[in-house]
């Protein structure tokens, strides 16, 4: 059914309404379908997931000023629960960013809430040039772009992986890539300058991993990394990070200057229209997925 303009929500004062065109499929998403987060992100049904957006503007509110009708963008949505699984979403004017010349838009799906998560990590472990960077989960959709975010800063970055990706991760810029089997053995990995974690792996199995003045990022949180982050400090010269992700018009600037720089490029593992959706989502739960998952809209509604 196509909708019309007296059907579209009406953008406040600094939003803008978004014809989305793509969106992705985020372990966030999967974790919200399933209530894993039900206690921390109460939901009443129904609910639209999607955090990633891509699209073309129709609407602006009375105080935007730097977005027009038929721009371009992308970023990630401002709400707890996404809502870009949609074909129109209404977001901040201030946490979106005007869509690279070089990029589709499916491209551009592919890489707000993932980028800006690997350029907030990245910037925790404050990676110079030379630094031995270790990203586990490399072929994941943070992974990809950690791996990139690391190599731009002048990391020499060791990728831990499947080995079906070690190809495609070398292309864009590990040194080196191991099996998700090596972390067992950290002893034969180690010593990082800096550490990456993109699965959510227990502090006490990472911290082995990095040096006696390394740095140590993840996006996940345990109630041992959280102290060592806090307090590690006063007992010990490593330094631990959580990361969280954020809705950021910065950020996102970010990740626009690394694409038009040519350092950071969209990795996409396979695409869904919105009518599969649900095969999105079990594609992603199966393993497997080396960079996005990228659900397209009707765009012409």
């Amino acid at each position: 059914m196509t909708a019309t303009a007296s059907a579209l929500p009406a953008p406040a004062a600094d939003q803008v309404l978004v014809r989305v065109h793509a969106s992705s499929v985020n372990p966030i998403d999967l974790q919200l379908a399933s209530g894993a987060l039900a206690r921390r992100v109460p939901q009443r049904p129904p609910a639209t997931l999607g955090f990633d957006l891509a699209g073309v503007v129709v609407g602006t509110g009375a105080r935007v000023t730097r977005f027009a009708i038929g721009d371009r963008v992308y970023g990630r949505t401002d709400a707890k629960t996404g809502g870009a699984h949609a074909r129109h979403v209404l977001v901040s004017a201030h946490v979106i960013d005007h869509v690279p010349a070089t990029l589709s838009l499916e491209e551009a799906a592919a890489l707000p809430l993932t980028a800006m998560t690997a350029i907030q990590g990245m910037r925790l472990l404050a990676v110079r040039p030379g630094d031995r960077v270790l990203v586990n989960g490399a072929a994941g959709g943070v992974g990809v772009a950690a791996v990139q975010v690391a190599r731009a800063m002048g990391g020499e970055v060791t990728a831990v992986a499947r080995m079906t990706a070690a190809e495609r991760l070398r292309q864009i810029g590990a040194s080196t890539v191991v099996d998700r089997g090596a972390m067992n053995e950290p002893a034969r990995l180690a010593p990082f300058d800096a550490v990456f974690d993109a699965t959510a792996r227990p502090w006490d199995a990472m911290r082995p991993l990095i040096g006696p003045r390394g740095r140590f990022a993840s996006t996940g949180i345990s109630a041992s990394l959280a102290m060592h982050a806090t307090l590690g400090r006063l007992w010990s010269r490593q330094r631990a990070h959580f990361i969280v992700s954020r809705a950021d018009g910065a950020l996102m600037s970010s990740v626009s200057m690394m694409v038009s720089r040519g350092e950071l490029v969209p990795v996409i593992d396979s695409v869904f229209s919105l009518e599969r959706i649900s095969d999105a989502f079990r594609h992603l739960a199966s393993g497997g997925v080396t960079g996005k998952v990228i659900v397209t809209m009707d765009s012409g509604t």
